[in-house]
């Protein structure tokens, strides 16, 4: 009895000893598999913080960049000094809060893609400030010409500072996809790691097991319910970008509908044309149409602001504006681009849309142009290949930006003989950038045409747009490309077969 007793007690010391040991194992990989979960939960908790923080400032350092291109058109309009001096206060204040606003930005958690993104953007910055500077400087001393000229360019370059706020909220995007990825990824190795000590638990007791799966269970079905979430979420977002595919096609489809057609450039007879034209996104922002009519020919050709739908919608409306002009016998340059302009202002502003665009327009007939409108540079090119750049910026103002332009509204003759030409191209062609950051130019532009003059219009695209992609490497365009070749052909035989 007695060596029972011992026996007996030296048992339940055993079993004492291996319970506490078991309950400290399990307490154990209870505390390291909620403490994981736990971890994983803030770190996702984190990641929406953080990127709520990046969005606000992004969308805040946008919408001040556009306040302030706003702040300066309106300070050129403006003949009160006093007006003048106040709205120069509201611009400063938007640099400041811009300045503020980048700064907290960089105090974030930023990606080495995202402060790179941001430090390329210093060089437009510096350029735009300087720009700026010019026109308030114009405006104050009463050249409201001069500040209205300099204010296109800021424009463009402010829509280019746009872009690049756009470009590094699509790169925060990307990161947070990286991190949601990587948090579920913790997730899954902490379910399996608590799984696998949950079962060892099983095997040494289910009684005390079943507490600690119940804790487990716990912020399983939290984590799940914050994942099904998210991938509710996902599955609403590809639902709308399909929609938005699916949108930005049947425009694309609409906008290739109403260009040229070969055959409509092959019945030129006067003429040696050839287009070309690469949208940077599925719809682009670029406008050119070539049409006769009553024996004369009209090309245009202009940029939107800007790419997307929007965009697109807006080319199409001066595709039709141009085309119902010219149906309804409109020649006057002033009274054509002036009719234009107000109903592309009306339709921007019922729009609530802050598009716009260059455009020039030419009318052809028997060897002389008539140029009128703003845009890039013209190229004219002689027989010999030899390339003069013609200013347009004297020739028009922005289409859509104000109700009235008439009195901006001026023209140019030009005169073609045979084997002279002209060539038209957007900013997509001359801003393309390489790996250095460097543009692609209108110097290097005339060079190409000028070495190929000899050759047909057609070849000539070819060379210019070859030239053109081997600037850009591997790199895709960031702005749309657009290039017209003109070449007039022999206009005393023209006339004869006429």
């Amino acid at each position: 009895m007695q060596n029972h007793t011992i026996l007996s007690r030296k048992q339940a010391a055993l079993v004492f000893l291996g319970f506490i040991s078991i309950l400290s194992v399990l307490s154990l990989a209870a505390w390291l598999g909620l403490k994981s979960l736990m971890i994983v939960n803030q770190q996702l908790e984190e990641l929406v913080t953080e990127n709520n923080k990046k969005s606000k400032l992004i969308n805040y350092m946008r919408d001040l960049v556009r306040e302030r291109i706003i702040s300066v058109h309106n300070i050129t309009n403006m003949t009160d000094p006093f007006a003048i001096d106040a709205e120069w206060e509201k611009f400063s204040e938007y640099a400041r809060e811009f300045i503020k606003a980048r700064e907290q930005l960089y105090h974030l958690n930023l990606s080495p893609h995202e402060q790179q993104l941001l430090e390329n953007q210093k060089p437009l910055l510096a350029q735009g400030q300087e720009t700026l500077g010019k026109v308030i400087t114009h405006a104050q001393s009463g050249q409201m010409d001069k500040a209205k000229q300099l204010l296109i360019q800021a424009q463009i370059l402010s829509n280019q500072i746009i872009d690049e706020l756009q470009g590094i909220r699509q790169a925060r995007e990307v990161e947070a996809e990286k991190s949601l990825q990587a948090a579920t990824i913790a997730y899954q190795q902490t379910v399996r790691q608590v799984t696998l000590l949950g079962g060892v638990a099983v095997l040494l007791s289910l009684s005390i097991i079943g507490f600690v799966v119940k804790r487990i269970n716990a912020q399983e079905n939290t984590l799940r319910y914050a994942l099904k979430e998210i991938s509710l979420l996902n599955k609403l977002l590809k639902a709308d970008n399909q929609r938005m595919e699916a949108e930005l096609s049947i425009t694309r489809r609409l906008q290739q509908m109403v260009l040229p057609k070969e055959y409509e450039l092959a019945d030129i007879e006067e003429l040696d044309i050839a287009v070309f034209m690469e949208p940077a996104t599925e719809v682009g922002g670029d406008y050119y149409d070539i049409l006769q009519n009553n024996g004369s020919i009209k090309i245009g050709i202009g940029d939107v602001t800007g790419h997307g739908l929007e965009s697109g919608v807006l080319m199409l409306m001066v595709q039709m504006a141009v085309r119902t002009l010219l149906t309804n016998n409109v020649t006057d340059p002033k009274l054509f681009l002036s009719v234009l302009n107000r109903a592309i202002y009306d339709n921007v502003q019922r729009m609530d849309s802050d598009k716009n665009l260059t455009l020039s327009l030419l009318d052809y007939e028997q060897g002389k142009v008539r140029l009128s409108g703003q845009h890039e540079e013209v190229l004219f090119i002689n027989h010999q290949g030899i390339v003069k750049r013609i200013d347009t910026r004297d020739l028009g103002f922005i289409v859509g930006l104000e109700p009235d332009i008439e009195n901006w509204i001026a023209y140019k003759d030009i005169y073609l003989q045979e084997n002279e030409g002209i060539v038209l191209y957007t900013d997509g062609v001359t801003e393309a950038l390489n790996h250095k950051r460097e543009v692609y130019g209108v110097k290097r532009l005339c060079e190409v045409i000028s070495k190929h003059w000899h050759l047909s219009s057609k070849h000539i695209k070819k060379a210019v747009i070859a030239d053109v992609h081997h600037h850009l490497g591997t790199l895709r365009p960031l702005d749309d490309i657009t290039l017209i070749v003109i070449k007039q052909r022999a206009i005393l035989q023209t006339i004869a077969m006429a």
